[in-house]
């Protein structure tokens, strides 16, 4: 069997790249679809991964998470998971909380936090490589009113705060969320898209997609208002037709130069080609 893919390897090197690239886009899928199931649900997520116990509690008391390695739920809409010493807590958005956790031996703690309902789009919040032992508290508050994801750590238990900390990662989850419709399985001008349009090229890179009638090869440039170009996203690849294809852009110029998007054109040159203009 892995002769036989080292055959193929070496009479079709670019194999390789495509079923990464096979592997990615399903990863990325599901990943979407997950998002946009707590976003449709209204649900926060809260995940620990560390010898520690995960309990969030709500404005009024109530508890949900793992007490004592026990699990309790006494929020009405949450629900309480584990699956080899990971815990998993989903509570209603539309409570304010606090998210801690407890050490019960020593090691490294992860937490990581979807959040949905808060703003104008889902963030996946992560704190990572946290250092713990018996009793090490942490709390992070959650208000609808607009969190600022600082964790409070009690490091001896004693009900004093010794630190704070920040989140090492705010992603927001909006190349993962179905935000625009399907693309279809032509390129026309109603059916390409861009997302987040606007976008902050400090924090992310806009996606735009796109299908083809048929398979290509691709032509994807960036030009101002003036009809100057801006970029050469992609020249003269080839890519297959009746399936969703996309292409990031960082939002900078060929001198890699930071820049603002004003149009963006999409022309298939095969057969008597295929083009389409975007507007963002």
């Amino acid at each position: 069997m892995y002769e036989n893919y080292d055959l193929i390897l070496s009479r079709y090197p670019y194999i390789e790249e495509v079923i990464k690239e096979a592997i990615d886009r399903s990863i990325e899928d599901r990943w979407a679809g997950f998002i946009q199931s707590l976003v449709q649900a209204g649900e926060h997520l809260f995940v620990l991964g560390s010898p520690a116990y995960l309990v969030v509690t709500d404005n009024f008391g109530r508890r949900a998470g793992f007490v004592e390695g026990e699990a309790v739920n006494e929020i009405p809409g949450a629900s309480v998971k584990e699956l080899g010493g990971i815990q998993a807590v989903y509570v209603p958005n539309d409570l304010a909380y606090c998210i801690e956790t407890t050490g019960v031996d020593t090691g490294s703690m992860s937490l990581n936090m979807v959040v949905t309902g808060i703003g104008e789009e889902a963030k996946v919040v992560s704190y990572e490589g946290i250092s713990i032992s018996p009793g090490f508290k942490i709390c992070v508050k959650l208000d609808p009113a607009g969190p600022d994801f600082t964790m409070s750590v009690d490091v001896d238990a004693d009900g004093v705060v010794d630190e704070t900390r920040t989140p090492d990662s705010i992603i927001r989850a909006a190349e993962a969320l179905v935000t625009t419709p399907p693309t279809g399985g032509a390129l026309r001008d109603e059916s390409v898209y861009a997302y987040p349009n606007p976008f902050n090229p400090e924090e992310e890179a806009a996606k735009i997609r796109f299908s083809l009638s048929e398979s290509g090869k691709v032509i994807v440039k960036l030009y101002d208002a003036g009809g100057n170009l801006v970029r050469t996203l992609m020249e003269d690849e080839s890519m297959e037709g009746k399936v969703e294809q996309s292409v990031k852009w960082d939002g900078r110029n060929e001198i890699r130069s930071q820049t603002v998007c004003t149009s963006a054109s999409y022309p298939l040159t095969r057969g008597r080609g295929q083009y389409a203009r975007l507007r963002c």
